[in-house]
């Protein structure tokens, strides 16, 4: 296409996978560490073994949340490069087409 502007397709689709794979690493991560908690039994008889648990438990809540956004964001960026993928595949193939019946 004219105007300085170059896509290089098999770089856009590389670059399609690896969010693609990254997204479904980190939505691994969130669904792993989703329901992990070990109750206040996992710190034994200590006297402040429910506050241990009850903060344990909202970090591991906000791991979550954190990785299932990073899954989610990734998996956006994914579709927004496979939709410039697909404009730049149909613009090129326009102006082929126009310049076939040119």
């Amino acid at each position: 296409m004219s105007g300085g502007f170059s896509v290089t397709i098999s770089g856009l689709e590389a670059c399609m996978q690896a969010f693609a794979e990254q997204a479904g690493q980190f939505g691994g991560i969130s669904d792993s560490v989703s329901g992990s908690n070990g109750g206040g039994s996992a710190f034994g008889s200590l006297s402040v073994s429910g506050q241990l648990n009850s903060v344990t438990s909202q970090l591991g809540q906000a791991g979550v949340r954190q990785f299932g956004s990073a899954s989610t964001f990734l998996s956006a960026t994914e579709r927004a490069l496979d939709a410039a993928r697909e404009s730049y595949v149909n613009a090129d193939n326009a102006v082929k087409s126009s310049a076939k019946n040119a």
